[in-house]
């Protein structure tokens, strides 16, 4: 039989943050159809391993890369090279040439490069490999951490249950297992092998179940902890954008689980009672439950929001036109280390697309602010505030 290749958890904790291919908009502006690898949970300063044996071919810090520091390390397993790149680290252990095995500790995580928090980014590469969309040699990581392909997978029941609150997938149906991913409430879940022994293990203490997320993965969830009526509030007609790039939460508080990155185009749908969540909108630490255009349903922080049909305030702007005094790069994110997503010119006249557009004229020809605008043609992007003016030049 030919030995196939295996991800060791290459972090302490086993918790997956982001999947592979999820949030197609927010990797658009870098040529992806979706996240090109898979997040995993580690604050900063934490171990971060090898995830097989293999050589080092490569350390480095490339200026403006959107991984940061990175190691990488390649892998020949029968007959087949496997590359893993592990990013956004805040120190190495390891140097090019070095032979490395399974767990062995090769840096520390942090949030270097293009990312929003710490965290472990691992991308997986095969020579020879294909994923439509992506750069040859991406693939999936995860079907490499679950079971091997020779592993009969159990058949779907047709049962579907859901969370009755936070709740943990894990590797084995027991608490001290691997948590292989954190669910949210009213997240459906596919109950797979048999149907009549999963109805009656449901709510039972002790009784697990093993399920398939709408995401992919599979594992095992306390089945006293899902229940089979898992409707979300219904859907109000009141539409709501978020004012920059924006979590949806799996509870209303920033600790929570990131379901899903929601951008500024996003029409997100307030579920539940419309009038009450309008008093929310604007408001410090209020939170609004609404389904993005995804499919996840979750919270999102009501004072990054705006709502379809509120009004203009009386002094706010209209439109806002600007023009750069010199050639400027438009950027993914309003960073000068951000990826470069297109340029516009001198006298060029941009429109600002940001909410409240008092506050973006107050921005123009200031040091270290940045704008969120579109050109004439329909490019849109972040440029920087102080190589701005409001007039022609």
């Amino acid at each position: 039989m030919t030995e196939q290749f295996r991800i060791h958890w290459p972090v302490d904790k086993h918790i997956v943050t982001q999947l592979f291919g999820e949030n197609p908009s927010f990797y658009a502006p870098f040529g992806f159809p979706g996240h090109e690898g898979v997040d995993l949970y580690a604050p900063m300063n934490a171990n971060v391993y090898a995830a097989a044996d293999g050589d080092v071919y490569r350390v480095e810090h490339p200026p403006n890369h959107p991984y940061g520091l990175q190691v990488r390390i390649k892998h020949v397993v029968g007959g087949r090279v496997y590359k893993t790149i592990y990013a956004h680290l805040s120190k190495t252990f390891v140097s090019q040439g070095q032979r490395v095995k399974a767990g062995e500790r090769i840096g520390l995580a942090d949030n270097t490069g293009n990312s929003f928090g710490s965290h472990l980014h691992l991308t997986l590469k095969i020579e020879g490999a294909q994923t439509p969309g992506y750069p040859p040699g991406i693939v999936d990581p995860w079907p490499f951490f679950a079971a091997l392909p020779s592993d009969e997978p159990e058949p779907e029941s047709g049962l579907v249950v859901y969370p009755t609150d936070i709740l943990s997938l894990r590797a084995q149906p027991t608490t001290d297992s691997a948590r292989l991913a954190v669910l949210s409430e009213q997240e459906a879940l596919m109950v797979l092998g048999d149907e009549q022994t999963a109805r009656a293990n449901i709510g039972q203490a002790g009784k697990w179940l093993h399920v398939r997320t709408e995401s992919g993965p599979s594992g095992y969830v306390a089945a006293w902890f899902v229940h089979l009526t898992g409707q979300a509030p219904p859907a109000s007609s009141l539409l709501v954008y978020p004012s920059d790039l924006l979590s949806v939460r799996a509870r209303p508080n920033t600790d929570s689980n990131r379901l899903t990155i929601v951008s500024p185009d996003d029409a997100l749908t307030v579920l539940g009672d419309a009038d009450k969540a309008r008093l929310k909108i604007g408001k410090s630490e209020q939170w609004l439950n609404v389904r993005a255009p995804s499919g996840h349903v979750g919270y999102v922080a009501a004072w990054f929001v705006r709502a379809q049909e509120t009004p203009a305030p009386p002094d706010t702007f209209l439109t806002l036109t600007v023009y750069p005094t010199a050639d400027l790069n438009l950027r993914a994110q309003p960073s000068a280390n951000s990826p470069r997503v297109g340029g516009v010119h001198f006298n060029e006249p941009l429109t600002v697309i940001e909410d409240d557009l008092t506050q973006a004229r107050n921005k123009v020809g200031r040091g270290g602010q940045w704008l969120y605008i579109e050109t004439g043609q329909g490019e849109r992007g972040w440029v920087a505030a102080w190589y701005l003016s409001l007039e022609e030049r």
